[in-house]
């Protein structure tokens, strides 16, 4: 857009679009506030990284800067800048055919359009909103600064109402959610006020060279959380490496790592895919140099990592695992794999960390299936109890299917429900397309029998939906569903959050969505940074593994306050 302005209009920089769009519309109707440059007296807010001028406010450092250059260099379609009062007028100015004419307007203003895959889309707008049966326009920016933003949303409301919204403090770019969701409200389709996240990073632990990863939970309290990633290293063998977690003070100790080896020691695992379950006692599953199914059963005491079992499966392509039953040194967990024939093959593993064995119980074989995640649902504390998870992924036909699944006191497999949604982008590069939220922040909805779904759309754009399912296990309802309208290639899901890697650019972007106790979805706060990243993975409330871009590990314990 930018080229096509020089050449038409002879501009050559930002300062020429200005004085040039101001001559052509904006001054004959009052609108000569709207610039690409920025103001030399406005200052933006974001967290303090450690600078000597920081400010204290609520409990929290904050620093003070400005956009730099003051000119934005693309200014264009993008790179506008204007007051409140300005926007609205703007927003008038369209709405009144004051600059365009109708024919034009027509089009800017038509919220009926769809795109290829009939998803509701405007031209020059971001997605449209719905309320009280109509649809809206909308559209968000951002004025860009070192750790610092502003972040705005305008959008066009029912009765001939505009609306504006501007948030000075680069903390989470919701205006959007929190304008959308304080209509909602107002109208009565919203049960509450909308809801606002401070998303932050407390702590955080580096490691060694990675290309593959993943993290559980080994307990939680008031004073210590206790984590393991598992992660293919520099040798392309399965390794861990604990981590304490102080959850107040963010303090994140190393306290022990060790490499998987054979039961004599003398060889090392290899994975080529991995993950891990939760517990004091836990297992990974991997996926070994000849693709064999790997399950070792583990024990981490706080302070050292002990390997017990070994048990061998069949070839796969994928693989996910889920504690399943047992609180002591035996218990049972579930694997779910993408066999090499590409079909989802569910099986249920009892290990004894006592006499150092890993049993196979019991084998589910299924249809075909891409990019799939598994979690627990209800936990048996005994192997007498009759526990439940469910699988998410990417079936035949290319849709979002959960399945739910109880396994019994024998360790035996019984499939239950399940529910379809949306399509799901293919596979590429062993990157995760579909995450599972089971235990949300331990509201109301996530009570065993409600869950959150996240997964990459094919338009490339993450999704999430929530889901109930009936005592009996039979019947799944989906409860709701949101987009964050921006184009992923990876992503995991815990706490009601979904941390993510931006297509565009590797960027993390981490989203908290507000989950009503009937699973309805009540908008949400997302977090932008600029560290660079290959693959996430999540879990508790909240502790997030990385491999970044220059492959090594590094780890994030998050503070998320409503």
């Amino acid at each position: 857009m930018r080229k096509i302005i020089e050449f038409k209009t002879g501009a050559k920089s930002s300062q020429d679009i200005v004085a040039k769009t101001r001559e052509l519309w904006a001054d004959s109707i009052d609108l000569g506030g709207l610039t690409c440059q920025y103001s030399a007296t406005s200052y933006y807010f974001g967290r303090c990284k450690g600078l000597d001028d920081c400010l204290s406010f609520n409990g929290q450092l904050w620093q003070q800067g400005q956009s730099f250059p003051l000119w934005d260099e693309g200014c264009g379609a993008g790179g506008w800048n204007a007051s409140s009062r300005a926007l609205i007028e703007f927003l008038s100015a369209i709405r009144y055919r004051r600059f365009l004419n109708s024919s034009m307007t027509n089009q800017l203003l038509d919220a009926t359009l769809e795109d290829s895959n009939e998803n509701s889309t405007a031209l020059a707008w971001d997605r449209p909103w719905s309320a009280d049966g109509q649809t809206n326009l909308g559209k968000g920016g951002d004025s860009p600064g070192d750790s610092f933003e502003t972040h705005t949303y305008i959008t066009r409301l029912p009765n001939n109402c505009d609306a504006v919204i501007l948030v000075n403090t680069d903390v989470s770019d919701n205006p959007a959610s929190l304008l959308i969701n304080a209509y909602q409200y107002s109208i009565g389709e919203d049960a509450a006020p909308p809801n606002y996240y401070d998303i932050a990073t407390n702590g955080k632990g580096d490691g060694e060279t990675i290309s593959r990863v993943a993290v559980n939970t080994v307990r939680t309290g008031a004073s210590e959380n206790q984590h393991v990633v598992a992660f293919k290293n520099n040798y392309g063998s399965l390794k861990l490496a604990a981590w304490n977690v102080d959850p107040e003070e963010g303090q994140i100790t190393f306290k022990d790592d060790a490499t998987a080896g054979t039961a004599d020691g003398a060889l090392a695992i290899h994975a080529k895919e991995l993950a891990i379950s939760d517990g004091v006692n836990f297992a990974t599953a991997s996926l070994g140099a000849a693709d064999e199914l790997t399950v070792i059963s583990w024990k981490y005491d706080g302070a050292k990592l002990t390997q017990y079992g070994l048990g061998f499966g069949v070839e796969a392509q994928e693989v996910a695992v889920a504690k399943a039953q047992g609180t002591g040194t035996t218990g049972r967990v579930v694997t779910a794999i993408r066999t090499m024939g590409g079909n989802l093959r569910l099986d249920v593993w009892e290990f004894n960390n006592t006499n150092k064995t890993v049993t196979l119980k019991d084998t589910y074989n299924a249809g075909a299936a891409q990019e799939i995640a598994i979690k627990t649902l209800k936990f048996g504390a005994y192997l007498s109890s009759t526990a439940r998870v469910v699988t998410a992924l990417r079936n035949g036909g290319g849709q979002l299917q959960v399945d739910v699944w109880d396994v019994n006191s024998s360790g035996q497999l019984q499939r239950l429900g399940k529910g379809l949604f949306g399509a799901v982008t293919a596979t590429t590069n062993s990157l995760f397309k579909i995450a599972i939220d089971t235990e949300g922040e331990g509201g109301d909805f996530f009570d065993t029998f409600g869950f959150m779904t996240a997964f990459i759309n094919e338009d490339g754009k993450a999704q999430i939906a929530t889901w109930r399912v009936s005592g009996e296990g039979m019947i799944v309802d989906k409860r709701g569903d949101d987009i964050y309208d921006d184009e992923m290639s990876d992503l995991a899901a815990s706490a009601s959050t979904v941390t993510m890697r931006r297509s565009s650019d590797d960027k993390l972007r981490t989203v908290k969505w507000k989950i009503n106790s009937n699973g309805g979805i009540a908008g949400y706060s997302a977090r932008k940074d600029e560290l660079t990243i290959k693959r996430v993975s999540a879990t508790a409330n909240f502790f997030t593994a990385f491999q970044l871009t220059n492959d090594l590990l590094r780890v994030y314990n998050w503070k998320i306050t409503e």
